[in-house]
């Protein structure tokens, strides 16, 4: 279940900027477990293709180099990831 900030009630999808994604230590609130799959270098960041269940598509995430440096994750490593109710965006079909 996600904790969001809308009241919106027949929202069916839910959107999230691809450099809004918070690595976290701790399990809490809209914090689920994801697979690194795929990590791509860019210019001034790193495209890190997650997977948050089996069988479930890629999520693409953005970071940036030096946050992802800090990191000290490599392909195929688990991470917990938060997505913070506020940088979520609901959407009607």
């Amino acid at each position: 279940t996600l904790a969001v900030t809308d009241d919106v009630t027949d929202a069916r999808h839910i959107a999230i900027r691809a450099h809004y994604f918070v690595p976290v230590q701790k399990d809490g609130e809209n914090v689920f477990p994801a697979q690194i799959v795929e990590m791509i270098e860019s210019t001034f960041s790193m495209i890190v293709m997650l997977r948050f269940a089996d069988g479930a598509h890629l999520v693409r995430w953005e970071v940036d180099k030096p946050a992802w440096e800090a990191l000290h994750v490599s392909e195929n490593a688990s991470l917990r990831i938060c997505f913070p109710p506020d940088a979520l965006m609901l959407l009607r079909d």
